[in-house]
């Protein structure tokens, strides 16, 4: 699988404001024209004035410009650390209030800044929100019109100031921001690292349009001071400039709202995903020296709604997370995403894998890409927990310019990349240019949207030249969702020009959490999928657990029943009802484990297992038809044991299972130790064939294996070849059982297996239920299995095993639920 995974999609923008029509405690930051005189300040400046100027990075040489009431100016410069200082000689006949404006030269990314009495001011992107929420202006438009207007100056004073920043935090809030850290916006000190520049680097990472932002939040305090700014200015709507991506958001953020058709919810809890996006497109090829195509993979992709697409589910961004660059491990912010193959070429058999986009806390610069398997995952796909590919930007990446910024003529970077696990480092060189595309209006899942667009397009080139990656993102962008569709496409080539590989990945968002809102579908769990319904499912409230730090973790099953049956030409003979058990040592140890290399069962290492021991502690038997129900009356009280194994590769794929007669076995069981059988994989075809946890509700997949098996009654030394043939496995969604553990909702899933081989003696034929529950896992099943002949009188039954399994106790994490004392005892 190819994984020339270049820039990441843009995350989300443009939340949505609350009104401050619907919070009275927004009010006074909406209304009336910049609260009383008495609160405005009218002296002239005596002490120095300082602040720090950042947006998450500092800003560094920006040329900070402040103007007094009377319109006069003094200006300065930043220092390395964003720092300014005006001494009290610079600042000498100013009068207070203050507007301030930090400039970097670059258009449209300058901050804005009020003073009611001078002293420590910061200059940022929050308290630039408080000049538009005050003033009902663009801060520009505001900085401009403070000194010539005395209706604006009045509006600068400390009522006005600290009910504008109850809007602008409420605003963040219902975006996802939460400011709270950050203290008092104007004087908090803000040092690369600290609470105050953390709430700005997130600000920045939720918020990729700020000059969108800023506008919702001038055209609310227009609305509600009956539509004139309380400054007596222009309002926002009249300095909209559409010739760069910020320019266009803010005209869809104030002109075209999100339509009806994307269903908002209100959430009380978080789901643990915040965005799933559906494939429109994922297609990938590959091709030889000759350009002739060798491999080719359709992932399933269609509109909204069909049930065999990939999905990809985001999960907020994490802090703290471990990462490398070119100078090695460094501590980063990683935003994890998961990816749902749910049908590749029509197969409906599902796989995924665990993504993860690397940050730079400080600055944001994007960093790299990794992603992981999973021993959940089907084994012939090499995708396993041992599977890790993705690259790594050389150190001390520096962000790129803000969206907003990006206009027609673009913005080109080069950046230096290696690829994850190439221990000599081979250097790649990224080269690509970011462009604004413009606006329009598309079709998608959530309905027609207005859109901004912009577009990536760059090459990777490996340093000898001996390939080259030609690569195109386009990014369409909507209000208060931010990224609602993203196109990508890839050619690789070697270094003739020849095309080696070639990859379409489109998708188009179909929910998202903003705040606490639900955008579209809704991403809380439900029981839609297995895992879904195992995260939505509770366990009863009568169930309380003790703690138990004498064992380890362990889970103990009791029979309620366990019928075997032998047959005669098709007819039953005889059969044995056993009083029986299971308990399962749940932490996997170091073990050998049998795998089929070349056709024969070899023994590899770096295995593991999960041992569990099966008891039977006396049998009731009888001859004839098989009985209905357990029988009455004292059994035989013939003990036996199986110590059997389930074993597991070194990437965590399952690699067979095996059980023994236990020596101490009864003499009259039958079982002694010299009982054994064996099953073990084709270790390059191994199970799972599908992937639990992905299953959809009502459907079913199936798929093979071949298996090999090594038995004490027909195989003691050699090996016989079977094929094991999942016909239907099927997630059937929520159920109800009871158990001795209490009655559980759980979810459902069943499986119909057979096993077919060639001369030995039998095909097998198994159908299992399987009831599921978070945290201990199965908590019932039933499982009915029947062996027939394929030599003398193919197809008549042999023997026959049906069993009903109940969960007694479990321990889990020091937590004890049920009882550990075995019941067949």
């Amino acid at each position: 699988m190819k994984t020339n995974r270049t820039r990441p999609a843009i995350g989300r923008a443009l939340p949505t404001l609350l009104s401050c029509l619907v919070a009275t405690a927004l009010l006074a930051a909406c209304g009336g024209g910049g609260g009383s005189s008495d609160a405005t300040g009218t002296g002239t400046q005596t002490t120095a004035m300082t602040g720090t100027v950042a947006t998450g990075q500092v800003m560094a040489g920006a040329t900070v410009t402040v103007k007094d009431s009377n319109g006069k100016i003094v200006t300065t410069t930043s220092d390395a650390n964003g720092n300014y200082t005006l001494s009290p000689s610079v600042l000498a006949g100013l009068v207070s209030p203050l507007i301030i404006k930090a400039s970097n030269g670059q258009p449209g990314s300058d901050l804005y800044s009020v003073s009611a009495t001078g002293g420590t001011t910061n200059v940022t992107p929050l308290t630039s929100m408080i000049v538009a929420a005050l003033s009902g202006q663009m801060p520009a438009d505001f900085f401009a019109l403070a000194g010539s207007s005395s209706k604006a100056t009045a509006l600068i004073n400390a009522t006005t100031i600290a009910s504008a920043r109850q809007q602008v935090q409420a605003a963040l809030t219902a975006a996802g921001v939460d400011p709270t850290n950050i203290g008092d916006y104007f004087s908090t000190p803000i040092v690369v690292g600290n609470a105050a520049d953390q709430v700005l680097e997130n600000t920045s990472a939720t918020l990729p349009s700020l000059n969108a932002f800023i506008a919702q939040l001038a055209q609310a305090t227009t609305q509600s001071n009956g539509g004139t700014p309380p400054s007596g200015g222009t309002p926002a709507s009249a300095s909209v400039n559409t010739s760069s991506y910020g320019g266009c958001m803010t005209d869809l953020a104030l002109n075209s709202p999100l339509p009806a058709s994307v269903t908002q919810s209100p959430l009380t809890a978080l789901p643990d995903i915040n965005a799933r996006w559906i494939a429109t497109s994922y297609k990938q090829a590959s091709f030889d020296v000759s350009g002739n195509q060798t491999w080719s993979a359709s992932r399933g992709a269609d509109t909204e709604g069909t049930t065999n697409a990939a999905v990809w589910e985001m999960q907020p961004r994490q802090s703290s997370a471990s990462f490398q660059d070119s100078n090695g491990p460094v501590s980063v912010q990683t935003q994890p995403t998961r990816l749902v193959v749910r049908s590749s070429n029509g197969d409906a058999t599902a796989w995924f894998l665990n993504l993860n986009d690397y940050y730079a806390p400080v600055g944001g610069a994007y960093l790299g890409y990794q992603e992981h398997g999973s021993p959940e995952n089907p084994a012939y796909l090499q995708l396993g927990s041992d599977h890790v590919s993705g690259f790594y930007y050389a150190a001390s990446q520096k962000a790129e310019l803000a969206l907003d910024v990006l206009t027609g003529s673009g913005n080109t970077y080069s950046r230096i990349r290696f690829q994850l696990g190439d221990k000599s480092k081979v250097a790649w060189q990224d080269n690509y240019t970011v462009t604004f595309s413009g606006k329009q209006a598309i079709s998608t899942p959530l309905g027609s949207l207005n859109v901004c667009s912009y577009t990536a397009k760059g090459t990777i080139t490996k340093a000898d030249n001996s390939a080259k990656v030609s690569y195109q993102t386009v990014i369409y962008a909507a209000p208060t969702l931010g990224a609602v569709r993203r196109e990508y496409s890839e050619s690789d080539t070697n270094a003739s020009g020849g095309v080696t590989f070639t990859m379409t990945n489109n998708r188009d968002l179909v929910g998202a959490v903003v705040g606490h809102t639900n955008y579209g579908q809704s991403l809380l769990p439900d029981d839609s999928t297995l895992e879904s319904c195992l995260k939505s499912t509770t366990l009863p409230a009568s169930l309380t657990g003790s703690s138990d730090t004498a064992h380890s973790a362990q889970t103990l099953y009791r029979f309620d029943k366990d019928l075997v049956g032998n047959y005669s030409n098709g007819v039953a003979t005889d059969w044995s009802w056993r009083n029986s058990s299971q308990v399962i040592q749940d932490t996997p140890s170091y073990y050998n484990y049998f795998a089929a290399v070349d056709g024969q069962p070899t023994i590899l290492s770096w295995g593991s297992q999960v041992a569990d021991r099966y008891f039977v502690n006396g049998s009731w038997t009888g001859n004839g038809a098989l009985p209905a129900s357990r029988p009455a009356g004292a059994n035989n009280g013939v003990t036996w044991a199986l110590n059997g194994h389930t074993l597991q590769t070194a990437s965590g794929t399952p690699a067979g299972w095996g059980q023994e007669g236990d020596p101490t076995n009864n003499p009259a069981a039958q079982v002694d130790g010299t009982y054994f059988q064996r099953v073990f994989y084709d270790a390059n075809n191994a199970l799972p064939v599908v992937w639990l946890n992905g299953m959809r509700k009502n459907e079913t997949v199936s798929g093979a294996v071949f298996r090999y098996e090594q038995n004490s009654w027909l195989q003691p030394s050699g090996a016989f070849k079977t094929t094991l043939q999942i016909s239907a496995y099927t997630y059937n969604g929520r159920a109800t059982v009871t158990t001795p553990l209490g009655t559980f909702a759980t979810c459902k899933v069943s499986s119909s297996v057979t096993q077919t081989q060639t001369g030995v003696s039998y095909n097998v034929t198994e159908t299992d239920v399987e009831h599921h529950v978070p945290q201990l896992g199965i908590v019932y099943s039933t499982s009915d299995e029947v062996d027939q002949t394929d030599i003398n009188n193919p197809g008549q039954t042999t023997w026959s095993s049906s069993k009903i399994k109940v969960l007694t106790g479990k321990l889990v994490g020091g937590t004890l639920y049920g009882s550990l004392t075995n019941p067949a005892q």
